[in-house]
């Protein structure tokens, strides 16, 4: 009990002390920035907080903002576009809410149609964990053109559910699916073409594809036993 009373009261001064350092070395900084996003190069403003290490290293430590702006004019296009994103830092690392948004306007001409506007706004948010992608994260599109996206990852690698919902190779396109918790396809994937109003689903063990409708019994139960790891490739079954 005694030993347990010692180790509470030592971790709650190292928790202390590492507070007193961080509040007085932790400094403030906003500056200018170029910010290479889905609409261009955008120009805007930064804050963060950081501090430098016994390294020399300045690290983010702290909350972070970006927001920026940017207007384009060209003979044949207009666009006006803008830029936020707020994240969080631990130590150098990205750990904590993420979230992008981007909103878009303009017109475009060309001989066939003249000039045709066009607008939309996007938002990506997620959470990050030591610097890696580790949480669900949620994407989204609207506009001339709207999509909507999910997924879950673990240390930056996809697990769980995967949804998308978009336009895709001359269709718009829903897909759901399933991945194994060390992110290999598995089970039922479902792909609906919704312009052409049909869909196929495959089916899958391992990352390896093993249904997707017109496979034949036989070529099924080869490319289940290579998933399954009963053979390390196809053609020892075929041949």
């Amino acid at each position: 009990m005694i030993m347990k009373k010692r180790l509470s009261l030592l971790l709650l001064a190292i928790v202390a002390n590492m507070s007193v350092i961080f509040s007085q070395n932790v400094q403030s900084y906003q500056g200018t920035q170029t910010f290479n996003s889905m609409i261009g190069y955008i120009p805007g403003t930064e804050k963060y907080s950081y501090y430098v290490n016994d390294k020399g290293e300045k690290l983010k430590h702290g909350t972070y903002s970006f927001a920026g702006s940017d207007e384009t004019r060209t003979n044949n296009a207009q666009l006006n576009g803008k830029y936020t994103l707020s994240a969080t830092f631990a130590h150098g690392e990205l750990n904590g809410s993420y979230v992008v948004s981007t909103t878009i306007n303009g017109k475009t001409w060309s001989y066939a149609r003249g000039w045709q506007s066009f607008s939309g706004s996007s938002k990506l948010s997620g959470v990050f964990s030591k610097g890696k992608p580790n949480g669900t994260f949620i994407a989204s599109y609207n506009g001339n053109m709207k999509y909507s996206g999910s997924a879950t990852l673990k240390n930056g690698k996809y697990v769980g559910a995967y949804k998308y919902s978009g336009p895709g190779h001359k269709s718009f396109w829903v897909m759901n699916g399933q991945l194994t918790a060390d992110g290999k396809l598995t089970g039922n994937w479902r792909v609906e073409n919704i312009v052409e109003n049909r869909h196929t689903n495959y089916t899958f063990l391992n990352d390896v594809l093993i249904g997707d409708g017109s496979m034949t019994p036989q070529l099924q139960n080869i490319v289940k036993q290579y998933a399954e790891g009963c053979v390390k490739s196809v053609s020892e079954l075929i041949d």
